[in-house]
């Protein structure tokens, strides 16, 4: 198994998004921190990028998702989405922001073993926790704002999560390390995008 010096971090600008989001009662001084609501996605990473301090599997040969593995998420929110109320946006943050520290965790695990080739649960495991994020996010950003105004963020998310499900697959850690530059992008960028419209809905 692949030693790492220190855990990478897959979901920066998301962890951080969320964070922010659950602690202030306002979206102020997000522009400086955050990512724009309105950004086209950041550059792909070339083929070669990987996390800091690590680097992509070499050869390592493709293999199958495990029985009853669904594709990704994103195309219907969960019930009891959030649409407004200020105190129930707050706690739908903080949701989100667990929600994405289980995914990073999973998604280092992940990493570790498609550096060694592994097809053991931990490869597989960040394919359920992705899924929880994606959902998590739709119930915050509420069904109707998911389904319209939003659908470019909701379409970034299932199509950036869907990459990575097929990269667990292959044992492509090119792809992966790529893939997951986006769909951290899609993610914190609607979250962000959300938290200004509830703030300024509320102001």
């Amino acid at each position: 198994m692949a030693y790492l010096a220190r855990e990478p971090t897959f979901l920066p600008l998301t962890v951080t998004a969320t964070r922010e989001v659950a602690q202030r009662g306002k979206p102020d001084k997000a522009a400086s921190v955050w990512p724009t609501a309105t950004a086209s996605a950041a550059p792909a990473p070339s083929a070669s990028s990987a996390p800091v301090g690590t680097s992509a599997p070499a050869g390592s040969a493709g293999s199958t998702a495990p029985a009853g593995s669904a594709g990704p998420t994103g195309s219907a929110p969960t019930a009891g989405a959030t649409t407004s109320a200020a105190g129930v946006h707050d706690t739908d943050a903080r949701t989100v922001h667990e929600k994405a520290e289980a995914a990073n965790t999973a998604a280092a695990h992940c990493w570790t073993a498609l550096l060694a080739g592994c097809d053991g649960p931990g490869r597989w495991e960040l394919v359920d926790r992705l899924r929880e994020l994606s959902e998590a996010t739709s119930a915050y950003a509420g069904t109707r704002w998911w389904l319209t105004d939003g659908a470019v963020h909701r379409r970034r998310v299932a199509e950036a999560e869907g990459r990575i499900e097929e990269a667990i697959r292959e044992g492509d850690g090119a792809e992966f390390a790529e893939a997951f530059a986006g769909y951290d992008q899609a993610v914190a960028t609607a979250v962000v995008c959300v938290h200004s419209r509830l703030g300024s809905s509320t102001t």
